[in-house]
């Protein structure tokens, strides 16, 4: 056997070593030493899709800072989403004053903002292959008096 066809789920990676036998062995079960680990990664490699579940929590004991979730990205790589880029800022044009920051965690808190204002964020998920359209938005208004 020179080859083997595997099948499974998209995406999960699998680790593998490889033993001959020789032919004239096999009644004693004489094999080689193994390989050197094999990665396999089944999948069509793409860009990530947008983040979904984006939302932030004021904290009432703070108006000046906004803790953002998002649910990750599904796997469209072997190796996932690499990080998220968080972007926001005051303009609704995002044309200044846009902050970016980048994370491997699906949350992060903002602080050090504007009281009573409106953010205007933005999220995209990046991975080996590329990054996703950037269509995860939410708006954000500080509107509390207490």
């Amino acid at each position: 056997l020179t080859h083997y066809n595997w099948t499974g789920p998209e995406f999960p990676t699998y680790y593998m070593r490889v033993r001959a036998v020789n032919s004239a062995n096999t009644d004693t079960g004489t094999m080689s030493e193994p390989s050197n680990v094999i990665k396999l990664c089944l999948g069509t490699e793409r860009e990530p899709d947008d983040p979904t579940g984006l939302k932030g929590i004021i904290e009432k004991a703070s108006t000046t800072s906004v803790y953002i979730t998002w649910d990750e990205s599904p796997p469209t790589t072997c190796d996932g989403v690499t990080w998220y880029k968080l972007s926001y800022t005051m303009d609704k044009n995002f044309t200044i004053n846009v902050t970016n920051i980048t994370t491997n965690k699906t949350h992060y808190n903002l602080t050090e903002l504007v009281e009573y204002t409106t953010l205007y964020i933005t999220l995209v998920a990046v991975n080996a292959v590329g990054k996703s359209a950037g269509h995860a938005n939410t708006t954000i208004t500080d509107q509390s008096d207490d």
